[in-house]
């Protein structure tokens, strides 16, 4: 039987090997090893599998420097037996995850002294091997063939420079007390046999879910869900002026435009980073003149800043029918405020039916159920310079290893886009997704369409 997973190179895993799954990885049993290796389901997309794949390389790079005979304190973190560029080798903790073992026994008070004694000097270990965990829970702990108890999972880890102060070191407010704590709600969790204290209900809402960017109301906070997030400041500045249930749509931008609100009275509103006199500010400004119901922007690349074309679509409140669409952001923050230099949309087209949704791969939805697409790539595209650049190749190592932001990209020309809208030949759109290589559609009826760059038959799954 297979499961819900594929391995890298696209082939059905069997549920028989699969020992558990995350966010980021799944954990195979082969020839009595555990291989952690990227997530991937039929419908990820390759940015998807690419962020999965970075990910376990940031893990691995912890595991090393976890890994040290020497001391005797890091026996309590599983052995790692081997790396590759897509899979860890673990060794495998016959007795499964401690969570499991208190569901199906209650440990002997003797017994979970010496758990509570391994967990501590580990921890203790860890944090002076400059590592803040973050993710503790007692999923994360294994239970070898002795019952003796070892942590994994690091993937939520923070590595820090050697010399950090693990007194003071706060990464983006993970600190060693909340490791601590986290700790002893393990604990506390074994001790009682219970399963840990639930966090009080809180109100979700879904601002935007698009190509892999979330933002999310949580009470009265905004947060960002992505690789590389708006940090917990750049959030506060977005709160400190626009109460969060106004906002409708948010999207990422890149450069000094970070990011852009769409409030639900058709105001917008984007984050600006500046340079003034060597230092570093960051503002939200308020764009004056026409009202916006629908606003997106395309990214052509994943984790590079200086590749993003920059083109925008929006629709008015005005007139909900028409689509303007733009190479780069300044024009249309020019054509919005209705200033004298003020330069024509890049193409501006009229369907039939009002506009309901619009996303960033530049689909749009209408009210009769139809789904247009545009913004394919050029036939002809500016020329690449060459890529031979040992520094920027080293950044580019520390940032999949470690996670180390790149401060510099090869000067690349953005991608040219071709406007001409086109309607895909889909029965009427009720819900609309759009992804990396994937995009899906849910019909009136019911049916579930998915559609990609995969495969020549259209679309590519029907059910």
């Amino acid at each position: 039987m297979s499961s819900p997973f594929l391995d890298i190179q696209g082939n059905p895993i069997p549920q028989e090997q699969v020992l558990g799954s995350g966010g980021s990885a799944v954990v195979l049993l082969q020839n009595d090893v555990a291989v952690k290796t990227p997530l991937r389901y039929l419908w990820s997309s390759d940015s998807d599998v690419q962020v999965n794949i970075e990910s376990l390389r940031r893990e691995q790079a912890v595991y090393r420097r976890l890994q040290n005979p020497g001391d005797e304190r890091s026996e309590g973190i599983v052995r790692c037996i081997g790396f590759s560029n897509e899979a860890t080798q673990l060794a495998y903790m016959v007795n499964g995850d401690l969570r499991t073992y208190l569901a199906k026994c209650r440990p002997s008070h003797q017994l979970q002294l010496t758990w509570f004694n391994e967990m501590a000097r580990t921890l203790s270990y860890i944090h002076d091997r400059r590592v803040l965990v973050a993710d503790i829970a007692s999923r994360n702990f294994l239970l070898d063939s002795d019952l003796s108890l070892k942590i994994c999972d690091f993937s939520e880890a923070s590595l820090l420079p050697l010399d950090s102060d693990m007194e003071a070191v706060d990464d983006n407010g993970y600190t060693t007390q909340i490791d601590i704590g986290l700790l002893g709600a393990v604990m506390y969790e074994v001790s009682l046999k219970l399963k840990p204290v639930s966090r009080p209900s809180q109100n979700i809402r879904i601002i935007s879910w698009d190509d892999g960017l979330m933002f999310v109301q949580v009470d009265n906070h905004l947060r960002h869900l992505s690789h590389h997030p708006l940090d917990n400041d750049e959030l506060a500045l977005v709160t400190d002026a626009i109460l969060p249930s106004w906002i409708q749509q948010a999207i990422v931008l890149s450069g000094s435009h970070k990011a852009a609100f769409l409030c639900d009275k058709g105001q917008l509103f984007i984050l600006l980073k500046q340079d003034r006199n060597d230092k570093h500010s960051t503002r939200l400004r308020s764009i004056p003149g026409r009202q916006i119901s629908h606003i997106a922007a395309r990214s052509v690349r994943m984790h590079n800043p200086a590749l993003i074309s920059g083109a925008v679509a929006l629709v008015l409140a005005s007139d909900a029918r028409t689509v303007v669409s733009f190479d780069s952001r300044q024009p249309m923050i020019a054509w919005l405020t209705d200033k004298e230099t003020k330069q024509d949309p890049t193409h501006s087209v009229k369907f039939a039916d009002p506009i309901v949704k619009l996303t960033s791969k530049f689909a749009a939805l209408d009210e009769a159920g139809t789904v247009h697409v545009w913004g394919e790539k050029s036939p002809v595209q500016p020329p690449d310079p060459p890529d031979e650049d040992e520094v920027f190749q080293e950044a580019w190592n520390r940032y999949v290893l470690f996670g180390d932001p790149i401060q510099r990209w090869p000067s690349r020309l953005p991608e040219a886009l071709d406007y001409t809208p086109r309607s895909l030949p889909l029965l009427p759109i009720k819900k609309l997704a759009t992804g990396g290589c994937y995009n899906v559609g849910v019909s009136r009826a019911g049916e579930l369409f998915i559609w990609g760059s995969r495969s020549e038959k259209w679309p590519d799954c029907r059910c």
